[in-house]
């Protein structure tokens, strides 16, 4: 998963680093593809969104970013994981502040690995961070009609 011809060739070098967090920016939703590199790496996929923040009905847009950074703590706990669908909640708080979020995501030692897809806010990190794999939409896969109605 490390060459970079392949869609998801730049996120082997996430896998093989020292640090717990690295941060997949995908240049448009494509769950389908954050569950295939789930499937490939052996890591756990897990929606924040769905598995989460649902349970708050309407009131998610209320829950703090604290419980989102304890809800990774506690997931990454029973292993590697890729943490799905964080920007729901991310996108109710400013830009300053979830800049400042996912800079502390980065920086945060977690009990495993975890790896944030990112759809909307990938923009707001610096293309040579090390622990940043930017995919390029070129060489995405086809999306199939299916996962585009799953999706």
């Amino acid at each position: 998963m490390s060459d970079s011809t392949t869609w998801n060739g730049p996120v082997g070098p996430l896998l093989n680093d020292a640090s717990s967090a690295g941060v997949i920016c995908f240049p448009v939703y494509r769950p389908d593809l954050a569950k295939q590199i789930a499937s490939d790496t052996n890591y756990a996929f897990y929606d924040f969104r769905d598995q989460y923040m649902s349970g708050y009905g309407k009131d998610a847009d209320g829950i703090p970013l604290r419980n989102l950074d304890a809800q990774i703590h506690a997931v990454s706990a029973a292993g590697p994981v890729i943490f799905h669908n964080a920007e729901a909640l991310l996108a109710g708080v400013d830009a300053h502040t979830r800049g400042e979020w996912i800079k502390a995501f980065l920086q945060t030692q977690w009990p495993n690995k975890v790896l944030l897809p990112l759809y909307l806010f990938g923009d707001q990190l610096a293309d040579d961070h090390p622990n940043v794999a930017i995919l390029d939409y070129a060489l995405l896969p086809e999306q199939s009609l299916i996962s585009r109605m799953a999706n």
